[in-house]
């Protein structure tokens, strides 16, 4: 057959079965070949596969093919195609964490302007409306919600026994580790069609009501990390878990099992080198698989475990709370660490973040919640506080290294009442006369500097805070006096029992996770999670006065233990939908992050506003999945970006810009 010489071809030059794979596996040598045949026929790129429904370009962007989605949009492939779900190519890509490929299908629609007003028009009735987009066809199958809310699991509790979750393999998408390996090798490279392995696990010291033994076949499962295996035990100190992997070769003689080898780690073992209250943040562990009979080593079998000890509230139980839910359907505005976080880039006014003062004007601005991060001191007190590293003291010191003391004598030096004068005070104090050491007669530092002259004091407080790894990374801050208005940062405690009880709280736990302590180059122990959990949980139960409260959390562990350990306030798993790569799967996309907290009975999502603001009708398919839908990031500070986002159901934005964005919203509702 020749090439056409027009677009009135009445046939495909080439099956669609190869553009699709090629697609699929990003074979970008195949797609160019194939698009010097389609260019002579521009149908050919919007073939659509007749098995799923989707085009090359749906396919391509699924996958995160970035190099060739450029292809097949450079050759005028259709971005505004769905497949039989609904879905669009650039819904796709959002959703499954691929933004930048997202950014550049949206400015490529954005090109076509006319077709492109047509299919925002379509997606914003779609979005208006509440019409979520369905379930894609080839997803999953949705995650049995986690278990241990049943009836079983509450007698557990009650007997107060810690829970073991264990998963084969790594929990680190970062690691090279596999499951298996034998005689150095992965077991795969052993297996062939007549063979299969099995791995057993077990442990030794647990509790009847929980399987004593799961068998898993490899290759296991992708979605092992929202399927762990669950055990009790009422001594970690003397339980052990137990491997056996076993091997089936299959012939005309039927199946032949067999032992290969076993491997047993003591959970005690498994936290040897840290300090009381302290864990590593590495969670993965491999251990010596061993012949069965020679006990010779065999290969080494990696996995990772959580454990969550106990829990009971100090307090009696208060009511429910409803989180971001309740609120006449309308999307709430929720203040970032108060009135916003402090930026350097920020041309006016700032009130110091996760400040008292920073959160009462919040309140007053609109916002009917405040966000903010709680961390914990060396000596164990709940504070508010975003960055692990205190930039005050001029180095890369931890938080969780200094004692509350400490940690307060530093903030202190930020305050409106320190001793620290900027160069306007002090020419003030010389010509009245007065002593730098005496009271001042009235405190101005609650405001910006009103001269260019220079102010040593401050300056030399900037400059020591410029050494520390963050700054040189990102830059300095605005939280410090001068820059700012300012004052010392609070505890938890203070928090709860000050602010009145009409603002509610987003308690965002800040626990650094493994790729962080990497990128900032941090030790890799900190506190121990369920010491941070408990610690946490005791003085919200203690001092909550009937407040609602939702808490949430970047580390998925955090999150699975104050579901574990508590069923009155909201959970929420907060993402940065793969904008950068985190090491956890969990935490990679939307569709992780959905279902991360399907399969663990979480309340909700709290995603960059990127994936939202690229793809609005998403905020639809979250809440048609029963999950609480909420939002953080730049775009949330920018009127039409939370109007989009608001318009398609979102139940919170979180937000630096209160006051702007509550007026924009308010106009509209």
């Amino acid at each position: 057959m020749g090439i056409p010489d027009s677009e009135e071809a009445t046939e495909p030059l080439f099956d669609s079965d190869t553009l699709h794979q090629a697609a699929t596996n990003g074979d970008e040598n195949t797609i160019r070949s194939l698009l010097l045949l389609a260019s002579k026929d521009k149908r050919m790129l919007n073939i659509v596969n007749p098995v799923d429904g989707r085009t090359a370009l749906i396919v391509a962007s699924r996958e995160g093919h970035l190099e060739i989605v450029r292809h097949l949009i450079d050759a005028r492939a259709d971005p505004h195609k769905h497949d039989p779900s609904g879905w669009t190519a650039q819904e796709y890509a959002a959703f499954r964490g691929h933004i930048k490929l997202a950014q550049l299908l949206a400015e490529y629609a954005s090109q076509d302007s006319q077709e492109s007003e047509r299919i925002m028009a379509t997606n914003e009735t779609a979005a208006k409306s509440g019409r979520p987009l369905e379930r894609a066809l080839d997803q999953r199958p949705q995650l049995p919600s986690y278990h241990g809310r049943d009836e079983q699991h509450r007698r557990m509790k009650t007997q107060g026994l810690s829970e073991v979750f264990v998963t084969l393999g790594s929990n680190n998408s970062r690691s090279s580790a596999t499951v298996l390996e034998l005689k150095g090798q992965p077991w795969d490279q052993f297996a062939d069609p007549m063979h299969y392995y099995k791995i057993l696990v077990g442990i030794a010291g647990g509790h009847t009501g929980a399987d004593s033994q799961v068998n898993y076949f490899l290759p296991l499962p992708k979605d092992m990390v929202n399927r762990p295996m669950q055990f009790f035990t009422k001594d970690l100190d003397q339980a052990t878990l137990m491997f056996e992997v076993h091997s089936t070769h299959i012939s005309r003689d039927g199946e032949k099992p067999k032992i290969l080898g076993r491997a047993t780690a003591l959970l005690s073992a498994l936290r040897h080198g840290s300090a009381p209250k302290r864990e590593s943040l590495v969670r993965d562990f491999t251990v010596p698989v061993l012949h069965f009979d020679s006990m010779n080593r065999i290969g080494t079998l990696t996995f990772s475990v959580l454990i969550a000890t106990p829990y009971e509230a100090l307090q009696p139980l208060p009511d429910n709370s409803s989180g971001f839910r309740g609120k006449d359907g309308l999307t709430q505005i929720v203040g970032h660490r108060g009135s916003g976080a402090n930026s350097a880039a920020r041309t006016n006014l700032q009130i110091g973040e996760n400040t008292m003062q920073s959160f009462i004007t919040a309140g007053s601005l609109g916002a009917s919640c405040v966000e903010f991060d709680v961390q914990l001191t060396k000596d164990h007190v709940p504070v508010i506080h975003h960055d692990p590293i205190i930039m005050q003291t001029g180095g890369d010191v931890l938080l969780s290294s200094l004692t509350y003391e400490q940690f307060k004598r530093l903030t202190i030096s930020q305050a409106s009442n320190a001793a620290l004068l900027n160069s306007a005070e002090a020419r003030y104090i010389a010509r009245s006369g007065l002593s730098a050491k005496n009271p001042r007669p009235r405190l101005r530092s609650n405001s910006l500097p009103t001269s260019n002259l220079p102010d040593p004091l401050s300056d030399n407080l900037t400059e020591l805070m410029s050494q520390t790894l963050p700054s040189r990374l990102f830059g300095l801050k605005g939280n410090i006096r001068g820059i700012s208005i300012q004052e010392p940062s609070c505890t938890l405690n203070h928090l709860l029992t000050s602010l009145p009880g009409n603002i509610d709280f987003n308690i965002e736990i800040k626990h650094t996770m493994l790729f962080e302590a990497e990128y900032f180059q941090l030790p890799f122990e900190t506190i121990e999670v369920n010491h941070l959990v408990d610690i946490i949980l005791d003085t919200v139960f203690r001092e909550h006065k009937g407040r609602n409260i939702t808490f949430s959390s970047f580390n998925p562990e955090v999150c699975i233990l104050l579901k574990v350990k508590q069923d009155t306030f909201p959970v929420l798993f907060i993402s940065k939908a793969g904008v950068i790569p985190v090491g956890d799967p969990r935490a990679g996309s939307l569709e992780a992050a959905v279902d991360f907290a399907k399969a663990w009975g979480l309340e909700g999502v709290v995603m960059l506003s990127d994936v939202f603001v690229l793809a609005p009708r998403l905020v639809g398919y979250v809440r048609s999945q029963g999950l609480v839908c909420a939002s953080y990031g730049a775009l949330n500070d920018q009127a039409e970006h939370a109007l989009t986002q608001a318009d398609a159901g979102l139940d919170a934005i979180i937000t630096n810009k209160v006051n702007l964005i509550a007026r924009t919203l308010k106009q509209e509702r």
